[in-house]
């Protein structure tokens, strides 16, 4: 068994819980063992747009914009990360594949009772439809799928909480 060099107060201990590390004496001395695989990394109640925040080292909830090139690297990030619902009877995974306009400029088309199509932005349908103010309308949405489905923002304004977690409320 290894032995984690970080304390359970440490700020890098959920760092650590990813990773085997291992000192052993062996006939040539002292060996430092570090798996360096990927492994998996679970830090409790961390929301996307902290996560987004750590990784891009400032707070998107007051410059949420990022370059093209920070984008991929995220990208590249969430490829191997599922986003998660706290919200709902069952948990819903979601994989990010990409980042939309913030929800106050991301215009969607909604079908009423009546037929009748109507554009709105995120921000406002769910201000209207489900007496709800986003936190962080500025902040970019993301393009997520469930499974092998891509989920077009049509279908996630059939269901509320989807739309929060997506916009990162």
């Amino acid at each position: 068994m290894g032995y984690v060099f970080f304390s359970k107060t440490s700020a890098c201990y959920w760092l650590a819980r990813g990773s085997y590390q291992a000192i052993s004496v062996t006939q040539v001395g002292a060996t430092l063992t570090i798996d360096k695989k990927l492994s998996c990394f679970f830090r409790d109640n961390l929301n996307l747009i902290d996560f987004l925040s750590d990784y891009l080292r400032h707070d998107m909830t007051q410059s949420p914009r990022f370059t093209e090139r920070e984008e991929r690297g995220l990208l590249n990030v969430l490829e191997m990360i599922k986003i998660y619902t706290k919200h709902t009877p069952a948990k819903i995974a979601y994989d990010v594949v990409g980042f939309g306009l913030p929800s106050s400029n991301q215009m969607v088309i909604i079908t009423g009772n009546d037929g009748q199509r109507q554009e709105t932005t995120v921000a406002e349908y769910m201000s209207t439809k489900w007496s709800i103010t986003l936190k962080h309308p500025h902040v970019p949405t993301i393009q997520a799928k469930v499974g092998s489905g891509i989920l077009r923002m049509q279908d996630v304004l059939k269901k509320p909480f989807k739309l929060i977690l997506i916009s990162s409320n």
